[in-house]
């Protein structure tokens, strides 16, 4: 009875250790992943500036068919933002991990520029007419730098 309980409380420590290296590990990394991404965020803020003065909230304005398509890809945008996240969660630390990286963030550029038109069609505020079109064009360079990273670890 005696050595099976030093082997169970073994096990477990081994596996304490294990779970505090991941952990450590995904801490460290994580550090890096962050730092381009508040750059990009802060060039985010200066492209938007502050917000110019916006019409008033009209719902009429929401309820065209232009607007329903931005309104269902901004929806579209925002839940393929949640997916990229749990597939660079489970890749982390992979050849694909910097690849799906560069996806995520250009998944939320699709995101913030799908919210900029929503915006401006229901008036809360008017971002500069420069931001929508840019974060489309910082969109399509993370997905093309995303798709070459791919290419190289897995070719």
């Amino acid at each position: 009875m005696n050595t099976e309980h030093t082997k169970l409380v073994g096990n477990m420590e081994s596996r304490n250790r294990v779970s505090r290296n991941r952990v450590m590990r995904s801490v460290s990394h994580n550090k890096r992943v962050l730092n381009p991404t508040i750059i990009f965020a802060a060039a985010i803020a200066l492209v938007l500036g502050a917000p110019t003065s916006a019409n008033a909230f009209e719902v009429g304005l929401l309820l065209t068919v232009p607007a329903l398509i931005n309104e269902l890809l901004l929806l579209v945008s925002v839940i393929a933002v949640f997916v990229a996240l749990k597939v660079y969660q489970l890749v982390k630390g992979g050849l694909l991990a910097k690849s799906w990286q560069f996806f995520f963030i250009g998944l939320i550029c699709l995101a913030l520029a799908q919210f900029i038109t929503f915006s401006g069609n229901a008036g809360l505020f008017a971002a500069p007419e420069v931001a929508q079109p840019l974060l489309l064009l910082v969109m399509g360079a993370f997905w093309l730098y995303g798709a070459l990273k791919a290419k190289q670890a897995l070719g």
